[in-house]
């Protein structure tokens, strides 16, 4: 929906105004800022909701607090409810204001009671306190920087490198994660001093101190009685809600069509809302035998959907630079993206998508060879696989000594068994973290570039794998929907979409 950054400190002419021109894509509807003392505030506009009244920052009846946000709150008009019985008085359709007067009622709980996507930055004047969270999944995106003094912030980097406080430098640490494993895990983004705020979290800028803490938890270890029919069935009617309290929009919504599973769950969701002859529905091909586009059209058809598909013809990496710098991360998966954003934006605003599925239900066919782990790892005999694991080992190493593509696969599953008993080595291996074998960087890396490393691919994941009361599979389940979900996919689905101006 938008765009926000910020910064705390003496003000710099005309720096605010830049930050948010930076990220104009994200918003090219409207800007608008805050400057209150030593704070500062900028936004740039989507509009989707209230377009004429919603444009922000948006302050509460006195004026003393103020926010700026990034996303959708689909709870909100429940909220706003219960907070004008509560008496407070609203001024747009917004769902923006809910968050000023919910703060107004629960101080730094607030974002307890959202349900939705979103990042927003809130001053309290009177308590010279700056709060900015992100939500529980991760779906929308904050970065900053900390000297000890400044606070620099930004829905992408690019506004917060804008500030005189941050030096550009590439963190070494990062671009080892994306060699391993393609992508960066949070809290580190590629660039140096510039750190993701994990979902769930929130910072709290105050008396001078910046303190970051968890406002939310994911209960992972939540048991429920219900049969698999019935699993099933309320299954469905979580989907179908969520569904419709995301159609929401007072713009042109779409939906992204690929012809599988979710995507396809998500149209029957909507369709079941009634909207089914006005949704339009979008796809993308390669001219690529795992295309989907015949797919795509069957479903479309199903449901009588407006849908229009195209296969791109133009090479794929003709706007690599560009995508990269939206992406700010050179990523492998983002071009697909971002040319499907670009193709959905001709017709709509808003669009759906089914990412999620696989990394919630374990859907990818990687995750096929989780079931070796599941024996080894949760199995008691610990000492039998103890002996097999490290007779494994050897044999991984002479099979790395012999090189070539002819012993790569067996290698591969050679260092599966050799994992033992350890889930994290197991899930990196899976995931293709060369680091783990001993003497691969030094076939990389200079023994410069080795020296500035300060982190292996196990410092990135273990906090991941800090839950030895959870069986192996559902530690990969968590690590895929706080990792991979978050870091890869979903921070590739913000920046393309958004690059666009497109929301998702």
């Amino acid at each position: 929906m938008c765009g926000i950054t910020g910064y705390n400190g003496e003000e710099v002419p005309g720096l605010l105004e830049r930050m948010c021109d930076a990220i104009e894509h994200r918003g090219p509807d409207a800007c608008g800022m805050l400057d209150r003392d030593d704070v500062h505030l900028g936004n740039r506009r989507l509009r989707i909701l209230d377009l004429k009244g919603g444009d922000q920052p948006i302050f509460n009846e006195d004026g003393d607090i103020g926010v700026v946000y990034n996303g959708e709150i689909y709870n909100f008009q429940s909220l706003r409810h219960e907070l004008e019985e509560k008496g407070h008085t609203f001024k747009t359709r917004t769902d923006t204001e809910v968050i000023v007067h919910l703060y107004e009622e629960y101080g730094i709980e607030c974002a307890n009671r959202l349900n939705g996507m979103f990042t927003f930055a809130l001053f309290d004047e009177k308590r010279r306190r700056l709060l900015l969270a992100r939500d529980p999944v991760g779906i929308k995106p904050l970065v900053y920087f900390w000297d000890g003094q400044r606070l620099v912030f930004g829905s992408e980097a690019k506004s917060v490198l804008l500030h005189p406080a941050v030096t550009p430098a590439m963190d070494p640490n990062a671009l080892h994660m994306l060699l391993n494993v393609r992508f960066v895990p949070s809290p580190l983004t590629m660039f140096h001093g510039i750190r993701q705020l994990p979902p769930g979290h929130r910072l709290i800028l105050e008396n001078g101190t910046l303190r970051e803490e968890a406002y939310h938890a994911w209960d992972m270890n939540s048991r429920s009685d219900l049969t698999l029919d019935e699993a099933g069935e309320e299954f469905q009617r979580l989907l179908s809600e969520s569904v419709r309290r995301q159609m929401v929009a007072d713009v042109p919504v779409g939906i992204y069509l690929s012809g599988g599973l979710d995507s396809s769950a998500v149209l029957a969701g909507a369709v079941a809302d009634g909207a089914g002859s006005r949704l339009r529905t979008f796809a993308l091909g390669f001219d690529e035998p795992t295309d989907e586009l015949a797919d795509a059209t069957q479903v479309a058809n199903h449901f009588s959907t407006e849908h229009r598909d195209k296969t791109l013809t133009t090479n794929p990496l003709a706007l690599y630079p560009r995508i990269v710098y939206h992406a700010e991360v050179p990523k492998v998966n983002a071009p697909q993206g971002y040319y499907l954003s670009q193709f959905a934006r001709e017709q709509v605003t808003v669009a759906l998508s089914g990412l999620g599925g696989d990394e919630l239900f374990l859907g990818y066919d990687i995750y096929r060879h989780l079931w070796p782990g599941r024996l080894l790892i949760d199995n008691p005999m610990g000492s039998a696989w103890s002996v097999a694991a490290g007779l494994a080992d050897g044999l991984a190493n002479l099979a790395d000594r012999i090189g070539g593509s002819a012993v790569e696969m067996p290698r591969r599953m050679i260092e599966l068994l050799a994992c033992g008993k350890d889930p994290l080595r197991y899930y990196l291996t899976l995931r293709n973290g060369w680091d783990l074998r001993a003497g691969a960087e030094s076939k990389i890396y200079t023994e410069a570039w080795r020296r500035g490393l300060t982190m292996t691919t196990r410092d990135g994941f273990a906090p991941y794998f800090d839950r030895p009361d959870l069986p192996f599979l559902e530690q990969v389940q968590l690590a895929e929907f706080r990792g991979k979900m978050v870091d890869d996919f979903l921070h590739n689905e913000d920046r393309m979409s958004m690059a666009n101006s497109l929301e998702v």
